[in-house]
Order: structure tokens, then C-alpha cells, then sequence
């Protein structure tokens, strides 16, 4: 993806599994509405990989969108991919994997696990139905017992 059309997209947030990513920002936001924000070098870092996921994107193009016109060392893109991963597990952001592709580059993959797959399926308005449900067979039995004890 060129870089122009990445600022293009900017704007528009990123959904992947049960998180949504605002590159304006640099926040994600889990399906529970817990926003975690990223420092800028991260937050940039992050929005190619996504971008361009399951695509290796090479060392140099992440220097060019994440630095600019900054010189960097190749150890300050390790230390980046580095910093990321422990973003990644420190906010238990699941699901994604970022892959070293020796000498080359790196390599975002999003993949469904057992824990995101349930929280996918448990969704806000589906937990607001189980409690009314569950509220109304609460409700149903105190009122049972009740009569139960208005009969005696």
C-alpha cells in the first residue's frame, strides 16, 4: 500500500477481531469500550503493519512511514517491533502476531482464538438480554416462593 493512500486512510478506523483501531488517535478500543492509547511511534508502526497485514512489509518502508525523513538504525525498528509485541501482550490484545521475516522485514497476522471468538459472540446487547433474562427468572421464583409460603 503507497503511503499516500495510508494517509488517505487515516481517518478511517481499522476493525480487526473484537478491537477497533483510530490511527488519528493511536488508540485501540476493545469490544468492552476500554480505550488504550500508543505512543506515536508505535501508533504509526502499528497502522502500517495492520494495513498491510499478512503482507511483509520491509524494513525500509517502515522506516520511511514511521521515521520520515529522521535517520534511524535498524536496532530502533527491533526495538519498535519489540515495544509493540509487549503493547500487544501488556493490554491483552490477542490474536495478532507480529512475525520477524529475517533480513527482510515484518509480517502482521490476525488470527481468531478460542478467547476472541468468544468475546465476539458475547456482545454487548447480547449480555444485556441474558441479564433481563436471568432478572425475570429471578423475579419469577421469588414471587413462587411467595406463594409458596402465602399457601403454608
Amino acid at each position: 500500500m503507497t503511503e499516500t493512500n495510508l494517509k488517505n486512510l487515516a481517518s478511517t478506523p481499522l476493525e480487526f477481531l473484537t478491537y477497533t483501531f483510530y490511527p488519528k488517535k493511536g488508540s485501540i478500543v476493545m469490544q468492552d469500550g476500554q480505550e488504550v492509547f500508543m505512543e506515536p511511534r508505535l501508533k504509526d508502526f502499528f497502522y502500517f503493519l495492520l494495513a498491510n497485514k499478512n503482507d511483509v512489509s520491509t524494513r525500509e518502508e517502515l522506516m520511511q512511514f514511521v521515521w520520515k525523513n529522521t535517520v534511524v538504525t535498524e536496532d530502533s525498528i527491533s526495538k519498535a517491533a519489540s515495544d509493540l509485541r509487549k503493547f500487544l501482550t501488556i493490554h491483552h490484545i490477542e490474536g495478532v502476531t507480529i512475525e520477524t521475516i529475517n533480513k527482510l522485514g515484518y509480517i502482521m497476522r490476525i488470527s481468531e482464538t478460542d478467547h476472541t471468538l468468544k468475546k465476539r459472540r458475547f456482545s454487548k446487547k447480547t449480555l444485556i438480554k441474558a441479564m433481563a433474562y436471568s432478572f425475570g427468572i429471578l423475579l419469577f421464583l421469588v414471587l413462587l416462593i411467595r406463594a409458596l409460603r402465602y399457601e403454608q
